[in-house]
């Protein structure tokens, strides 16, 4: 075509007018302003070629505006952009819009484009990968949903995404609304009542642009599949009705369009269910006035199984065909065609079967299938008609009840879906127009990968329900999708989220997927219920109520120092395989960001990862590990593909048995038998019958054991209980209340008493001897019982401190009310009245079986001396401060349990797992304290106790009445599901605050949240709740097998002189993963590592050093996740970095 010297052209579509001839690395000044639809200007002199195109200089006039001179490109392949013939019918002209740079591209794609598969969005949150998809395929049509429409991502693909898709609006309406719409005496009225509430929707929604100047949405269906058409039964049956629902349809559209259009916005007409308008003549004699009007017409095609008529299929797809060729024939090119709707649904002329998609598990069809008969083969029929922009595919962005109509995500095998794949390699070799049928041209080969799989044994038989963790660094578990953060600790369930309404999949995709690390959907699913007892029964978020959800609450050091090479794909698939789940506080948006600054050359090439290219990736300061989780099936196997060959570490439990661990280096398809061993425990002597002396509460894994019987229990705090009747302490109390507590706590089937030991009215005889008579008691009224004493207490307000150490207690916070044990205390000062009180009562009780276990104090903590715990000397203070006095319980008493007496790892500090590793992982702290009121699970270490596999108990717990406020009624309510909601996140204890049983407040109780009988009324709900769930617990478990017995505890004893720098007995720290050998030395066969450390945890020096292969090694004692201990030997340090300290 070949314009002349003052012609005038017409715009065919929306073209952009530029200062220059070309279009591609021009400023974004470049484009000076658009040519509407059908608008016209004047050619001002010749062509000339650029980027590929022929370019026109052009005169543009307007009216009350100043002319205007630009050049146009003439065509894009062989779709023509201007023309010097008006068109028969032209199209409406939309108000100029701001000018944009992207694109020359029409609003139809020309027939040359590869693709017109387009997609159908449901919901348009970032899920499985949908916004990614939307970059690679670059869909020519996109359908929205004006209440799920996310507007980032729209203004993302009108800024870089997918700046030339159509896309179209929905606004919902259910079949009854549209239908008594239709009824109205006042089609028109209604018509231009619809337009006015897209006109009015979400402040303005439909009027906004993109950068590009496109508005975010194109143009806006009316209605949705509301009329049954001339080719159904209903017809026939209600002819009438529909010829008069017809008409109005008809009036409906035309006046919703010119009030669309008077507000400078676009419409689709139509929109019929597949199957109902069939015939040209359907169109032309029943909707005129739509047809004089409209440009854009909406059609739905389905068929089953398959969209090709030639596979004998039942299907509408092709239809648009002859219907656009009667249009055409008396419209010319004034439409063009939009499959708003387009799939396969098993209910296409199979009336008898569900509306369920190609996914649906009663009859599910291969993708290959799929993908050839229906995708493929529609993609070439559309590519031959140059009136059809594309079709939407439903559902890309799938709903849950539509979620077997998906095309992204997982196929019912769990099997990842390749439709978006085949689409992208498809229009990347540029298959377009109607040819014969072939097969799709092959995908891009995976990267090599290996599996490594397996069977869980015990005593030979395979165990099912077994949990398989899977170990690997960076280089391994760091670059598989899926796997997540190994640090699971660093989660706590405490963001309280409140007005969402929905599933859990759509809480997990909204508030946790990309938002938080180390937790998996699998997890999340079977956590939030626990957290949240009303999710149990119907799964389901009630925006009235609020709700618990997981956060990485504790911030943690990000470095960009983590390299990636060999990988190619976009931002979002490396977010996706890389780094998402595995790196703490932050999020996609985060990540894009920063992945850009930190690679100058990833965003040079548009955000595409070559493989020939190394880049920066962020990391979790201090951690290394990731992990990936199986349940193993019936035959007790398990699996794990798609692994990089490399170093891996793996474990297996199972209920009632050990832990099986080992190392392993695999480059190759690799087969493990885990055979679990028997539990083992940790110390004591033999098990017996009864608290008898000799024998003592043990662990067992994360389990706590008497007498070679599992121990899971209600225990009562009833803090002043060993300084009763003193006169001086709790002034209303006496010795016959000693007897009469401990008897209500028997009744209420509790096994622990917690008291609070010093008391600075007493010195450390005086404690020992009122000791003493409450274990006389207890020997004669309440055998069963034991005592959990707290050695110290952080607060200076109550007498429970010991004597002498006033001092050392200071207003540390200005808003607190009491002094607070200070940094002095912790840094050394403990050594002065504390450590010694410590000593004297320890030995002295060390053989008595009643005694549960020593905790070094009630609710310690001590704030940073800077602005963070991390490096800070403070912290490190109070990790080897408790140590130290463990280390002095134990070797004075090795009979019993130590624990810490804290309210949460983060209440103490201990914000970074590395932190909480540090105290906890010490085989000296043998179980994890937690203490929650009023569903504060902010403090919730259960999972640091499921990481190290230590049981943990929920030593304090109540519901206050200043929290609970005139809802005090339903206290019995929340601490039953208080109660099963701790236990089922793995608690082994739980123990109200505020014990008091006697008819009056003799001062021992709390006010607030105690749990008595002289200050609150629901004494009697309380006890019969508490009791229930102990004779629960006292239930045997029949399947629970009893542990074996350990050796006798090594002495601790120093090392021989001038043999190295640690000393039999010591605590020593891996500073990396580090490999412990069955004997010293490497390169030795892959069965003589037994297990590794993690950095940060500890183990106890048993003998050594010797030198081998050139390296020091030292024979250590760890203590196993099963509970058992086992030695072995570890480098001192290699190639120059220190392994143990």
């Amino acid at each position: 075509m070949a314009f002349h010297l003052n012609q005038t052209i017409y715009a065919r579509t929306i073209v952009n007018v530029r200062r220059t001839p070309g279009h591609l690395n021009k400023p974004a000044g470049d484009v000076l302003t658009t040519l509407a639809a059908a608008e016209t200007a004047v050619v001002t002199g010749g062509a000339q070629s650029a980027d590929g195109l022929t370019w026109w200089p052009i005169r543009l006039t307007r009216p009350d505006a100043p002319p205007r001179e630009g050049w146009v490109a003439e065509a894009v392949g062989d779709f023509p952009l201007v023309a010097a013939q008006e068109p028969t019918t032209p199209p409406p002209a939309p108000p100029p819009a701001p000018a944009g740079p992207l694109t020359e591209l029409p609003a139809a794609p020309p027939p040359t484009a590869a693709n017109k598969l387009g997609f159908y969005l449901h919901v348009s949150v970032d899920q499985h990968g949908l916004w990614d998809a939307i970059t690679r395929v670059q869909p020519p049509v996109m359908l929205i949903h004006a209440d799920t429409a996310n507007q980032m991502l729209l203004e993302e693909m009108r800024r870089w995404r997918s700046p030339a898709t159509f896309v179209v609006g929905r606004l919902y309406k259910d079949l009854a609304t549209q239908q008594a719409i239709l009824d109205h005496p006042d089609p028109e009225g209604q018509g231009r009542m619809l337009a006015d509430e897209l006109i009015r929707y979400d402040f303005g929604f439909a009027f906004k642009r993109g950068e590009n100047g496109r508005p975010l949405v194109d143009a806006w269906m009316t209605l949705n599949e509301c009329i049954p058409g001339p080719a159904s039964a209903t017809f026939q049956q209600e002819r009438a009705l529909m010829l008069r629902r017809y008409e109005h349809y008809d009036r409906l559209q035309a006046a919703f369009l010119q009030q669309m259009r008077a507000a400078g916005l676009e419409g689709v007409a139509f929109n019929f269910a597949a199957g109902n308008f069939v015939e040209a003549s359907h169109y032309l004699d029943y909707f005129p006035r739509t047809l004089e009007s409209y440009v854009y017409l909406g059609f739905h095609e389905y068929g089953w199984p398959a969209l090709n008529p030639h596979q004998g299929a039942a299907t509408s797809a092709g239809i648009y065909r002859r219907i656009m060729a009667g249009l055409r024939a008396r419209y010319g090119d004034r439409h063009r065609a939009i499959m708003t709707e387009a799939g396969l649904t098993r209910a296409y002329g199979h009336p008898q079967n569900p509306d369920r998609g190609w996914l649906d598990p009663a009859e599910t069809l291969d993708e290959e299938f799929y993908w050839e008969q229906s995708l493929a083969w529609y993609n070439r029929l559309m590519a031959a008609d140059d009136y059809v922009l594309g079709a939407c595919l439903y559902e890309v962005g799938h709903h849950g009840d539509w979620v077997t109509f998906r095309h992204l995500g997982e196929d019912n095998q769990n099997n990842p879906l390749r439709i978006v794949d085949r689409i992208v390699a498809m229009k990347d070799a540029g298959r377009a127009g109607l040819r014969p049928l072939q097969a799709a041209p092959p995908l891009p080969a995976p990267r090599p990968r290996i599996a490594v799989a397996g069977r869980v044994l015990y005593d030979h038989k395979p165990v099912p329900g077994a949990t398989v963790r899977l170990f690997g660094g960076a280089e391994t578990l760091g670059r598989v999708r899926g796997a997540v953060l190994a640090a699971g600790s660093g989660v706590t369930w405490s963001r309280r989220v409140a007005g969402f309404a929905g599933s859990l999949r759509a809480a997990w995709t909204r508030y946790v997927a990309g938002a938080v690390a180390g937790i998996t959907w699998a997890e999340f699913k079977a956590k939030a219920p626990v957290y949240n007892p009303a999710l149990a029964a119907s799964g389901q978020f009630i925006a009235g109520e609020s709700y618990l959800l997981p956060e990485n609450r504790a911030p943690a050091p990000l470095e960009w120092d983590r390299t990636l090479a060999g990988y190619a794909g976009t931002v979002r698939t490396c977010w996706l395989d890389n780094v998402q789940g595995k790196v703490i506080g932050l999020n996609y948006l985060a990540f894009r960001r920063g992945v850009l600054r930190h690679n100058p050359a990833l965003a040079a090439a548009g955000g595409r990862f070559d493989a020939a290219q190394r880049y920066w990736l962020p990391r979790t300061r201090g951690e290394h590990e990731f992990v990936l989780t199986a349940v193993t099936g019936a035959q007790g196997r398990f699996r794990f593909a798609g692994l990089p060959a490399g170093e891996y570490r793996l474990e297996a439990t199972a209920p009632g048995c050990g832990l099986f661990t080992t190392g392993f280096s695999a480059g190759a398809d690799t087969a493990i038998t885990a055979a679990l061993p028997r539990l083992h425990l940790n110390r004591g002597g033999p098990a017996a019958a009864g608290l008898t002396a000799g024998t003592f509460v043990q662990v067992a894994g994360d389990e706590f054991v008497e007498s070679g019987r599992r121990l899971r229990f209600i225990g009562v705090n009833i803090r002043g209980l060993v300084h009763y009747g003193d006169g001086r302490t709790l002034q209303f109390t006496s010795d016959g209340h000693r007897g009469e507590q401990l008897r209500a706590a028997r009744d209420l089937g509790a096994r622990v008493v917690r008291v609070f030991l010093p008391c600075v009215h007493a010195d450390a005889a005086q404690t020992a001897a009122g000791l003493r008579r409450v274990l006389e008691i207890m020997r004669a009224e309440t055998p069963n019982l034991y005592l959990l004493p707290a050695l110290s207490n952080l607060y200076a307000d109550v007498p429970f401190r010991v004597r002498g150490d006033d001092g050392f207690y200071a207003r540390i916070d200005p808003a607190f009310h009491t002094d607070l044990l200070n940094s002095a205390f912790f840094a050394g000062g403990y050594r002065v009245n504390y450590l010694d009180f410590v000593r004297q009562v320890v030995a002295e009780f060390r053989g008595e079986p009643r005694i549960f276990a020593w905790e070094i104090g009630n609710e310690l903590k001590l704030n940073p001396a800077g602005g963070g715990p991390v490096g800070d000397p403070n912290v490190a203070a109070f990790i080897a401060f408790n140590l130290a006095v463990a280390t002095e319980i134990r070797r004075l008493d090795p009979n019993h349990l130590i624990t810490t007496g804290m309210l949460s790892t983060h209440h103490a500090w201990l914000h970074t797992p590395e932190l909480r590793r540090r105290l906890y992982s010490s085989p000296l702290i043998d179980f994890i304290t937690v203490h929650c009121y009023n569903d504060e699970f902010q403090h919730d270490d259960s999972g640091l106790a499921a990481e190290l596999r230590k049981p943990f108990i929920v030593e304090e717990a109540g519901y206050g009445q200043d929290y609970l406020g005139d809802r005090f009624g339903e206290r019995p309510d929340l601490t039953r599901a208080d109660l099963n909601r701790w236990f089922n996140l793995g608690a082994r204890g739980y123990m109200p605050w505020g014990f008091m049983a006697t008819g009056n407040d003799i001062g021992d109780g709390d006010g607030d949240s105690g749990f008595d009988r002289a200050l609150h009324g629901d004494w009697d709900a309380l006890f019969s709740i508490y009791r229930a769930k102990a004779d629960e617990l006292a239930q045997a478990d029949p399947n629970w097998r009893p542990p074996v017995a350990p050796a006798p505890p090594r002495p601790v004893e120093p090392a021989p002189a001038g043999q190295g720098r640690f000393q039999v007995g010591q605590q020593v720290v891996a500073q990396d993963i580090l490999r412990v050998r069955r004997t010293p030395g490497r390169d030795k066969p892959q069965d003589d590592t037994f297990t590794q450390l993690r950095r940060g945890e500890a183990a106890t020096v048993a003998g050594g050093p010797e030198v081998r292969d050139g390296l020091t090694w030292w024979r250590i004692r760890v203590t196993m996740a099963g509970g058992g201990q086992q030695e072995g030997w570890a480098a001192e340090s290699a190639d120059g970095q220190q392994l143990l300290v």
